[in-house]
């Protein structure tokens, strides 16, 4: 719980669109994904085949054609309305990396590999290197 009474979760999407950066098409692929977001057509097709709608206007389109668990699931999720923190930034590029040399470090350390001191050396080398891609 948080300083000011509120829970520290937050609705997370259940999936993301994405367009590579190395699109040919960046705009036709930015529009794409509005559209699969924000069109109340494609709302209408996609229901919550991708998680409850975060769209407002979508979701309150949906919402009453819900059956079974996405019913379950949003009925669960309205009870915590207003009352969730805003979601954090978009973690950098090479966050998952970096979670898989904190593990693999963690493992080295935890079978004495590794002294605590190399391991986070080791880290912070690795993360100025991905970071800065």
């Amino acid at each position: 719980m948080g300083e000011d009474g509120t829970p520290g979760q937050y609705f997370k999407p259940s999936m993301f669109f994405g367009a590579s950066a190395k699109t040919a098409h960046p705009k036709q692929a930015a529009q794409f994904i509005d559209f699969l977001l924000n069109d109340k057509k494609a709302g209408a097709i996609l229901g919550a085949t991708r998680g409850i709608p975060a769209n407002d206007a979508i979701r309150q389109d949906v919402l009453p054609k819900l059956e079974g668990f996405d019913q379950v699931v949003s009925t669960y999720q309205k009870q915590f309305e207003g009352k969730l923190k805003d979601p954090p930034p978009a973690p950098p590029k090479g966050d998952a990396s970096l979670q898989s040399t904190f593990s693999r470090d963690y493992d080295q350390v935890s079978y004495e590999r590794l002294s605590p001191r190399q391991a986070a050396e080791n880290y912070i080398t690795e993360a100025k290197a991905e970071l800065r891609q």
